[in-house]
């Protein structure tokens, strides 16, 4: 039995839609371009509550909207044109929306993913463009939430797969060989934006583009997943590349070099296996000096009042912030309809972390359950419970919601 995918991530999100639209254009005798038309809509209702005891005026709670809980609220475009038996190539633009309020998840239109693949059939595909970490890919199914339910899922812990999209990303992934599974990735400008510790800059420093390669964020992410049976395995390694120069923290807007050259890093192990219909799943993982930005309170809400792992940044370069990651949990599929899960994480505090007394462990709870009411529509209840949250010592944050998700 394989493993059981409860969810849709932007990469796999056409292979389980019933619904499509699909052109057929011709372009050479006996050849044809498929081009599908596929998307999303998820919507949810959630309470969320979150305080400090460390921190003046940090409690604050919503009761309110939430879009792209189970799986994202977007539409799509897909094509594929085979060029012979053993070569094909494709391309795939996805945006991902805000359902009550219909804005742009992303700055960027095709925020999920924009990209154009080459596959030699049998080998594998390489990928070119925005789009989502090989990393991030192969643990969607270790983890019990499938990368959903918001602080619920191992990217609140586990950072670097935080459902992670680079821009300028050029991807190899392998073809199943014996089971398994390879890929790598190389990022030329991510365009995420970084604070860079002991700096004397404060403010997120935006990736650089333009001439000189090193004047811009760069990332490589890698891993590797096997499968047999009942048995899934992934282990990742993501790391990012500082900047050479940065703003001069005068606020004249010349460029310094860059003092902070420390390239934070992520180290993550996990496993999955099933047990008549259920999954059981573990991961560890450890970063150091820095971390990418996990996930927000409730289903990643923004302006929190409680501090982020990476302040206002995606990334933040810091020697000796360091972390260990742990998750257990399963995923029970109760009958063809009805999918309950649960699981445990923390993100311990190592290095120079560890030595400062206003960090803790976070350790999050969560728990949610999926009911099918047709193959395409499904209807959903989560909540969760975080206490050290971000590893800040007396952070905590709550919350409990319901929604549904129907897909096109």
């Amino acid at each position: 039995m394989h493993i059981l995918r409860h969810t849709l991530d932007p990469k796999h999100h056409v292979g389980a839609i019933v619904l499509s639209a699909s052109l057929f254009v011709a372009v050479a005798p006996a050849q044809a371009v498929e081009v599908k038309f596929y998307g999303g809509a998820d919507v949810g209702i959630s309470y969320v509550n979150v305080s400090s005891s460390g921190q003046a005026g940090s409690h604050a709670s919503r009761l309110g909207f939430d879009s792209s809980v189970l799986d994202d609220t977007m539409i799509g475009f897909r094509g594929t044109e085979t060029l012979s038996p053993d070569w094909s190539v494709g391309f795939n633009l996805a945006s991902e929306f805000d359902l009550g309020s219909g804005e742009l998840a992303y700055d960027a239109f095709f925020g999920i993913e924009s990209t154009i693949s080459l596959t030699r059939h049998g080998w594998g595909t390489m990928a070119l463009g925005r789009q989502q970490t090989i990393s991030t890919d192969f643990f969607t199914n270790i983890d019990p939430m499938g990368l959903s339910f918001g602080q619920s899922n191992m990217g609140t812990s586990f950072t670097a797969i935080n459902t992670q999209i680079y821009d300028n990303l050029i991807q190899l992934t392998s073809a199943t060989w014996s089971g398994f599974t390879a890929g790598v990735g190389y990022s030329f400008d991510t365009g995420d934006t970084s604070i860079y510790a002991d700096s004397g800059v404060n403010q997120p420093v935006p990736s650089n583009n333009g001439f000189g390669n090193s004047n811009k964020m760069r990332a490589l992410t890698a891993a590797v997943q096997y499968q047999s049976g009942p048995v899934l395995l992934a282990a990742s390694y993501d790391r990012a590349y500082a900047s050479s120069s940065i703003p001069a923290s005068d606020g004249s807007g010349v460029s310094q070099p860059n003092p902070q050259t420390t390239n934070p890093q992520a180290w993550y192990l996990g496993a999955a296996v099933t047990v008549n219909q259920v999954v059981l799943s573990a991961a560890w993982g450890r970063g150091i000096n820095g971390a990418l930005s996990g996930s927000g309170p409730g289903n990643d809400l923004s302006d929190s009042p409680l501090t982020s792992l990476t302040g206002d940044g995606g990334v933040l370069f810091n020697p000796g912030f360091n972390h260990d990651a742990y998750l257990l949990g399963f995923s029970w599929t109760v009958d063809s309809r009805t999918q309950l899960m649960a699981s445990w994480q923390m993100l311990q505090p190592r290095g120079k972390l560890s030595e400062q007394a206003a960090t803790g462990s976070q350790q999050i709870l969560g728990a949610a359950m999926t009911y099918k009411l047709s193959p395409r529509t499904t209807a959903y209840a989560w909540a969760s419970y975080g206490d050290d949250f971000q590893m800040v010592s007396g952070a905590k944050t709550t919350v409990i919601g319901t929604g549904f998700q129907t897909l096109f």
